[in-house]
């Protein structure tokens, strides 16, 4: 257990709903969780003090804050985001690997393999984001969208492309005996002893790994998460880019992560 410093953000005379000008102090460098019963204030204090008075005073974005009189220690941080469980994307295109960018480093992987260079096929052939190497009925999604009039939409897979997403000979080019298509099937942890020779891609993978959540699926839509791992995939997804700036002493942007009911 890590016992507070005298680093610390404090918020004086905070008033917004149900606060009664009270005065807050957070320590930095450790977990502090914010606790009460419903109707307390917790959200006044935090998402709407605490965040946006950190943004305005490091980004210089102008929000709405709640009622508050003071804020120290602000120049202790360099970088605050607040993390909460809504879904990382609307649509299925948005997933582990894209969130992680790991998917541009793989891409780039299968780019430099033998056949795709007598393809003359780039990363951006094996992106189901851009037309070239992705389905063309689907349009890279693997499902048809249905539309049922007064009922909900049906998801139906491409008859086409059955669900890989990609043109067949985009499917012929390999790395190990896997083409794209099976990679984006493999789970987070399957992935990461595949590509056990590329540190970058296992770098992008490790922080998956580290927080849990290792059971996912590469392709797995985003919109088919829950909360809390929606939560902690936005959470490694800032580890991640920060990994290779770990390996420098000092380089590291001090950052206050807030987390909203974190599971």
């Amino acid at each position: 257990r890590r016992s507070p410093t005298n680093a610390r953000v404090t918020l004086r005379g905070a008033s917004g709903h149900n606060l009664n000008a009270i005065d807050v102090s957070f320590p930095l460098g450790l977990f502090c969780v914010v606790t009460g019963v419903s109707g307390a204030g917790k959200s006044t204090l935090v998402e709407q003090t605490l965040y946006p008075a950190l943004r305005e005073r490091l980004h210089d974005e102008a929000s709405p804050t709640a009622a508050y009189q003071d804020l120290f220690g602000a120049d202790l941080i360099q970088e605050v985001h607040f993390l909460d469980q809504s879904p990382l994307g609307r649509s299925g295109r948005t997933n582990p690997a894209t969130a992680l960018k790991a998917f541009d480093e793989i891409r780039r992987t299968f780019a430099a393999t033998h056949e795709a260079k007598l393809r003359n096929y780039g990363a951006g052939i094996f992106s189901f984001n851009r037309d070239g190497g992705r389905c063309g009925t689907c349009k890279g999604d693997g499902y048809l969208e249905i539309d049922m009039q007064f009922l909900p939409d049906v998801r139906m897979r491409c008859p086409d492309c059955k669900g890989t997403r990609y043109r067949p000979e985009v499917l012929e080019i390999t790395y190990r005996g896997r083409n794209i298509a099976e990679i984006m099937e493999m789970t987070a942890r399957e992935a990461f002893g595949f590509f056990r020779n590329r540190p970058r891609i296992q770098s992008r993978l490790r922080p998956i790994l580290d927080i849990g959540l290792d059971y996912l699926r590469l392709g797995q839509p985003a919109v088919a998460l829950s909360g809390g791992e929606a939560q902690r995939l936005k959470l490694a997804g800032f580890l991640g880019s920060s990994t290779a700036s770990l390996h420098r002493i000092g380089n590291v942007a001090r950052t206050l992560f807030i987390l909203d009911e974190p599971t």
